[in-house]
């Protein structure tokens, strides 16, 4: 069975490296989604019951296998030209990844290098920490470009995040920002370059250092409150996405996505 992640323990297992490797641009198709699924319901429940796998793991790291793209998004070949009930099952599976990832019960880094496009810079807003390569891509939600609605349930991270008006700003212009516009406009916590990893290297052994407990109890309490009618959000993610990504325009944007 293919590895579209490979996981990388550091610091005497303290801290666990997943980094995408599912290709040139690192999209998300059903593969990947579904191993995201496995290694996180696998790293929650084994954190949870106290496995000696895990009691030393204090934060994980999301980061790509490729210099270009942390990821460009959605493979086009999860929707195009199927039938709805086959799209609604991807937008499932789609959802299901990332809501594994942003409830993991200990802190996420995301360390982008490269393009963070879409459905990859969803999962850099749903991680805890982001830090960006300077130079090295754009990030940014442009699902209007290609007819498609953006979810509500990461619609009210990215407004608790930046503010409802830039979150209002940046999903209708659907514009890419550059890594200090986005550290400018607080989408991101910082910037690093190959020869300055300052903040992010403080923030990975702030948490390397700290008690499990602490890292567990911190996450739950910032996380809790997106707890609040998020099934309902899902549900109506679910259905408003496969809606729109089955329409005919959406379907000629995959294809044109499909052809470059």
């Amino acid at each position: 069975m293919p590895k579209y992640i490979q996981e990388v323990p550091h610091d005497n297992n303290k801290i666990l490296e997943l980094k995408i490797a599912s290709g040139e641009k690192n999209t998300f198709h059903a593969g990947l989604l579904e191993e995201i699924i496995e290694i996180t319901r696998n790293l929650r429940e084994r954190i949870l019951s106290g496995s000696e796998e895990t009691e030393s793991l204090r934060a994980v790291l999301l980061t790509s296998s490729e210099g270009k793209y942390f990821s460009n998004g959605l493979d086009p070949s999860l929707f195009l030209d199927k039938s709805r009930e086959e799209i609604e099952d991807s937008v499932s599976l789609l959802i299901e990844a990332s809501q594994r990832y942003f409830f993991l019960p200990i802190p996420t880094i995301a360390v982008i290098e490269g393009h963070c496009i879409a459905a990859g810079a969803v999962f850099a807003l749903f991680s805890d920490y982001r830090f960006m390569l300077e130079g090295s891509g754009r990030i940014g939600f442009p699902e209007v470009a290609i007819d498609l609605n953006f979810p509500s349930f990461p619609t009210r991270v990215l407004a608790e995040l930046v503010g409802r008006q830039k979150a209002r700003d940046l999903l209708y212009s659907g514009k890419l920002l550059k890594p200090l516009e986005a550290e400018k406009m607080g989408l991101i916590d910082g910037c690093f370059t190959p020869s300055n990893r300052k903040e992010l290297d403080r923030t990975i052994q702030m948490h390397a250092k700290m008690s499990l407990a602490s890292a567990r109890g911190i996450k739950c309490a910032l996380k809790d409150y997106f707890n609040h009618n998020r099934e309902i959000l899902i549900q109506e993610d679910v259905r408003n996405l496969t809606d729109a990504i089955a329409s005919p325009l959406a379907q000629e944007s995959f294809r044109k996505i499909s052809q470059q």
